[in-house]
C-alpha cells in the first residue's frame, strides 16, 4: 500500500502480483486502468497525503479483507485487499478501489484507533 499511496502504482501493482493468484494478465488490465484514471484522480482529489489502515475484516479462517484509506488534499479513496488462505498459504486473490466513502459506514466499525 505505502508504493500506491506515493503515487508509485506500477512497483506498487509489481509487489503485489508476487501475492495475487490473479492471472497476469488480469493485473495487466487493472495496473493499466488506474493508470488512465490517475490524472484524473489528482484534479479531482488533490496531490497525495498518504495512507491509512482502517480496518481488517475476517470470515471463517481462510478469508480476510484489508481495507486503507488512501488520503488526498480534498478527499479519499478506499483500497480493499481481498486475501484468501488455500493449499499454498495466503495470496492477494483481489484488489478494488473506490472514491465512495459513504461505503464505509456500512456493517459493523473496526476502525484501528
Amino acid at each position: 500500500m505505502g508504493s500506491l499511496a506515493k503515487g508509485q502504482i506500477k512497483e506498487g501493482y509489481s509487489t503485489l502480483s508476487l501475492y495475487s493468484s490473479l492471472p497476469s494478465a488480469d493485473m495487466q488490465v487493472a495496473l493499466e486502468d488506474i493508470l488512465n484514471q490517475q490524472p484524473g484522480i489528482q484534479r479531482r482529489f488533490g496531490g497525495r497525503l498518504g495512507y491509512q489502515f482502517l480496518r481488517s475484516e475476517g470470515m471463517g479462517d481462510n478469508l480476510i479483507r484489508w481495507t486503507y484509506l488512501e488520503r488526498f488534499e480534498k478527499s479519499a479513496i478506499t483500497w480493499n485487499f481481498i486475501g484468501y488462505r488455500g493449499k499454498a498459504g495466503w495470496m492477494i486473490s483481489g484488489v478494488t478501489w473506490s472514491g465512495d466513502l459513504e461505503r464505509l459506514f456500512e456493517g459493523p466499525q473496526k476502525f484501528k484507533e
